[in-house]
């Protein structure tokens, strides 16, 4: 089978202007076999418009071109590389680098830590500590509270940070796997990825819900936006809930609010940033049973997890 070709790349080359060039690929593994996989990300930066040219951006870029390429040894050495480069990455570059740890939100005065997990009201905690921290809320939460982003190792949530109030949220495997179909997919977020192609690597990128589910771990090897968001939780938050001060459910939101309120003094709005749209037909699609029983194996560990609360 061939290689997989970057859905960026793609876009650029069915425009016939600029595709990404061969030469580059080859600088950038030259850069990689010489023990500089930070710098093979620089090397890439031009052609990295699908997701950003700053240097966290870049250095998923090249992550997630490793694993794509089903190489997720070099994956995992240019991820802990960017880890020591840049303290602190993308939750995508943390998973990658396999070295127990994850991004959390983390206030050293206040002594609080959250650690988000795509999909479980992430955007809407994010808004309240926005607010709580700044005095206003931002419908780019995610951006505007990138300075108390702090790489966190698992062991570290029962020593540095023994005494912090330590929480996080957890839904359904299956109910956030779905929720995500209807909240991104429905909405271009393949196309968007891919630069608005219909068909990218022989998937398309406007897929029912079957089809996803289907081809779960072919859309995860292409398209960045996927693996993030069905990355099960447990990558996100590691395998011991016991770790953590409290686990929230999704509609524990408000509880959420009123501990911030008390903590920072304030008075956050009640108010969600997302929600879940339907389906490309109209209508929210339903999974088969046998679609859910993929789902349910593949997030097993997930529901070890929430077995463990």
């Amino acid at each position: 089978m061939e290689a997989p070709v970057w859905p960026y790349q793609a876009a650029r080359a069915a425009r016939n202007t600029d595709a990404f060039p061969a030469d580059v690929i080859r600088a950038a593994r030259f850069a990689y076999r010489h023990g500089r996989p930070y710098l093979a990300s620089q090397t890439i930066r031009p052609y990295c418009g699908g997701i950003g040219s700053d240097s966290r951006s870049c250095a998923t870029s090249l992550v997630h071109y490793l694993l794509m390429a089903e190489r997720p040894n070099d994956a995992r050495a240019a991820a802990q590389d960017a880890i020591e480069y840049l303290g602190y990455p993308s939750i995508s570059v943390a998973i990658a680098a396999r070295v127990g740890a994850t991004i959390s939100i983390v206030d050293e005065e206040k002594k609080i830590l959250y650690t988000p997990f795509a999909k479980c009201g992430s955007s809407t905690v994010k808004n309240y500590f926005v607010f709580a921290m700044f005095g206003h809320s931002s419908r780019r939460a995610h951006r505007r509270i990138g300075e108390a982003y702090r790489l966190v190792y698992f062991n570290e949530l029962d020593t540095k940070y023994a005494d912090y109030y330590k929480f996080a949220i957890v839904r359904d495997p299956v109910d956030r796997y779905v929720s995500y179909y209807n909240k991104n997919i429905a909405d271009g977020s393949l196309r968007r990825e891919s630069r608005h192609l219909d068909m990218t690597n022989g998937l398309t990128t406007a897929p029912s819900l079957s089809e996803t589910v289907e081809q779960i771990h072919r859309y995860r090897q292409i398209f960045l936006d996927f693996r993030v968001h069905t990355d099960p939780m447990t990558l996100w938050a590691g395998s011991n809930p016991q770790s953590y001060s409290r686990m929230y459910t999704m509609g524990e939101l408000g509880e959420i609010r009123s501990y911030l309120n008390n903590a920072y003094e304030t008075e956050i709005p009640d108010k969600r940033l997302t929600v879940s749209k339907k389906g490309p037909g109209g209508n929210k699609p339903e999974l088969t049973a046998g679609e859910r029983a993929i789902l349910t194996e593949f997030y097993a560990s997930d529901y070890a997890f929430l077995d463990a609360i």
